[in-house]
This record gives structure tokens, sequence and C-alpha cells, in this order.
């Protein structure tokens, strides 16, 4: 079966309110120089144009940052305690028990990968195990074979989604400059 991870995003109703407050900092400026004749550089033009809509470039390349860093958990040698026997890979490669490895053999489920931008609100991601095979889940989840065998779950999209929080606010953090 295939798997699918779905990121989505309030851009408008964000950017909308930061452009409100904008606009009542703007005319709040205003009435405090024509008050008191006091000179206020806050939030002044470049500024002002890196607020606006700074949630839809932000989530933009939040989610740029997650179709790599996605990509890049398939080579990570990570999969090895919970991995109960020998591996033979279709590759040639054999891997003993309980040593690190990657999930990667031939490619076909890294390269199954697909992104599909629902609209700047949200992102879904999908692979399906390619080679006109649908075996994403049950590698991202586990599943025990009709022989009784249990495949330990691999699920590669934990690591992006653990560091999501952190990336999505360093990239604000840039945008606001």
């Amino acid at each position: 079966m295939p798997y699918r991870l779905r990121f989505e995003s309030e851009p408008f109703r964000a950017d909308q309110k930061i452009g409100k407050l904008l606009n009542s900092l703007t005319k709040l400026e205003r009435s405090v120089q024509n008050l008191f004749g006091a000179q206020i550089t806050t939030f002044s033009g470049q500024k002002r144009q890196q607020l606006n809509g700074i949630n839809v470039r932000a989530f933009s390349k939040l989610m740029d940052w997650a179709e790599v860093d996605l990509q890049q958990q398939f080579a990570e040698r990570i999969w090895a305690e919970d991995w109960p026997n020998r591996t033979f890979r279709r590759n040639g490669e054999v891997v003993p028990p309980r040593t690190p490895r990657d999930i990667v053999d031939l490619g076909n489920l890294m390269q199954s990968q697909k992104r599909t931008n629902l609209g700047i609100r949200a992102v879904e991601f999908e692979w399906t195990g390619g080679d006109g095979r649908d075996y994403a889940e049950y590698v991202h989840d586990g599943y025990t074979s009709k022989g009784g065998n249990r495949m330990p779950a691999r699920p590669w999209t934990d690591p992006t989604i653990r560091d999501i929080g952190e990336v999505g606010q360093n990239i604000i953090n840039r945008e606001a400059g």
C-alpha cells in the first residue's frame, strides 16, 4: 500500500493578521508623528515588505527542506536494534542481524517519492514502492509475513517530522531578517 504524509499550514490567516498589524502600526506611527513630531522608523519600507506574506514563503521553503530531508532518511544507517534477520538484498548485499542498515535496496521505494502541492496551504508526500508495486506502508509501519515472520517498522518520516518545528522556526527567523 502507498504511504502518505501531509503537511498543512494556515498562511493566509496568519499573513492577514500580520498585514493588519502592520497597517495598524503604520497608522499609529503617523498619529504619533503628527501629535508629537516623533520620528518612528520601526517596520519601515523594506522590513514591512519582508513581513508581508512571511508565512506563505516560510511554508514553501519548509516543504522544500522536507522533500530533501525525507529522501536523505532512506540512506541513513539507523535500522539495527530491532532487525532480527540477516538481510539478503536484491542488489547482492548481505546485512547481518542487528547491524546498522539503511532501507535502500534497489532504490525503488526512495525513487517513488512524489510531492503534490495542494495549493499554498498543504503539501502531500506519497511513496508507493515503485516498480509497479505498492509496499511503502509495509516498510514504514512494519508487517508480519504470511510465514509469520515479523518485519519491524522503518518509519523514515519520523526524523523529518521531529525536526520540522525547529527548521521552520529557523526559516521564519531568516525571513523576518
